[in-house]
């Protein structure tokens, strides 16, 4: 259950990406699709007034600051991790900061594989080559650990979101727990325990390698789009022929909304 603070909760969103030309005219950027997930929970739940503030970080957008928000999160991109920018680089010591400060951290995608290289993870693209459409991820971890980081009742063994990706994290950070898995993506999403806190409960960082801020419909536009155009066209038809299924987005959307607030704790910005 999303508790309600009252007071307005500020989101910084990192953006790494945008939708390529014409998507992103029809279904808005990157940041504007996290902030309606996020919003739809808040609206439901009755939960606390948001507030968002993007941030161009590939063109070396930072906050001045590490505790300007109340956490941050990191969308997904058409970069790699690895690649050699002076950005991501900076990515890294940003996010690092944020967690060493007590502010919450949750990877999308690309975020996922940042903040699992940014804490000692490794990342690569995989041999088992891309992960399109939408896939069910299993929880791999303890009900009383997925609770406390703000995962709902309704999500029991699974959940299913859209997924994009080439690139997968091979090897977790040292102190991650991971928290979903399927047999194409073996870490799908894991979090990490929280830096400044005595709590064994707190968790600083949340991170999922599909992305619940796409619709069906934005996802497969994507696929259409990059059919043989960097994407093979038998790989994409094969991702479209998948069974469509009810998504879980939403009840992503209100776990990191969840996370967010159990990481606050009422801590006053800078």
């Amino acid at each position: 259950m999303i508790d309600s603070r009252g007071a307005t909760l500020s989101i910084g969103i990192l953006e790494t990406g945008t939708p390529p030309s014409p998507l992103g005219e029809h279904f808005g950027s990157y940041p504007a699709m996290i902030e309606d997930l996020l919003r739809q929970a808040a609206s439901e739940h009755h939960a606390t007034p948001l507030e968002f503030v993007s941030y161009p970080v590939t063109k070396n957008g930072f906050p001045k600051h590490a505790e300007q928000h109340h956490a941050y999160i990191i969308t997904g991109s058409r970069h790699g991790v690895y690649e050699h920018h002076g950005w991501i680089e900076e990515l890294k010591r940003f996010a690092i900061d944020a967690y060493r400060s007590g502010v919450g951290l949750i990877g999308i995608c690309f975020g996922h594989q940042l903040l699992a290289e940014a804490f000692g993870g490794r990342v690569e693209r995989s041999d088992k080559g891309w992960g399109l459409g939408q896939h069910d991820y299993a929880f791999c971890a303890e009900r009383a650990l997925l609770n406390a980081t703000g995962a709902p009742d309704e999500l029991t063994t699974h959940f299913r979101i859209e997924c994009i990706h080439q690139d997968q994290v091979i090897t977790l950070p040292e102190k991650a727990v991971r928290i979903a898995t399927s047999q194409f993506c073996p870490n799908a999403g894991f979090v990490l325990p929280a830096s400044n806190s005595k709590n064994e409960n707190a968790f600083g960082v949340l991170t999922f390698q599909g992305h619940p801020e796409f619709s069906r419909e934005y996802n497969q536009a994507l696929l259409q789009l990059r059919r043989d155009n960097g994407i093979a066209a038998e790989v994409v038809d094969a991702a479209l022929q998948i069974p469509q299924k009810p998504l879980q987005r939403h009840l992503i959307g209100a776990w990191m909304l969840q996370f967010i607030l159990h990481n606050t704790q009422h801590r006053q910005l800078r």
